[in-house]
């Protein structure tokens, strides 16, 4: 079920941002300088149709404004609230994506410079 809810989540992402699976500490400098971008490290199973995921976006960083990385956050967070939407509406395995917590960061994760959003989230699937 892991592949399904990853393979969900690349063909909703895509072609707005790269899509990359993994552990994140293991695997982020591979990325170079490859933004915007979508991270997911490997869901964890929490029960019988569980999994509680972590997933990252980034972007470049270009020197933004206070206010302007607010406003890119805010994107961010829309822009995955939406696949989300889509994924739950037109995914044959996930029913429902719930307990979403974003954390908005910058320069936390690689040395090429981003901002980031740490989104934290389970997802509910039919059982197989």
């Amino acid at each position: 079920m892991r592949t399904k809810i990853s393979e969900a989540i690349k063909n909703t992402v895509e072609p707005e941002y790269t899509f990359y699976r993994g552990f994140i500490a293991d695997k982020i400098n591979s990325v170079k300088d490859n933004f915007p971008l979508v991270w997911l490290n490997p869901p964890e199973m929490t029960g019988k149709n569980t999994y509680n995921c972590i997933l990252y976006l980034m972007i470049k960083d270009s020197k933004y404004s206070e206010q302007e990385k607010e406003n890119r956050w805010a994107l961010m967070e829309n822009f995955i609230l939406s696949a989300f939407d889509n994924i739950v509406k037109n995914d044959m395995y996930i029913t429902d994506i719930n307990n979403i917590k974003t954390y908005p960061n910058e320069y936390a994760y690689t040395g090429f410079g981003e901002l980031s959003l740490k989104i934290t989230f389970t997802v509910i699937v039919n059982p197989c």
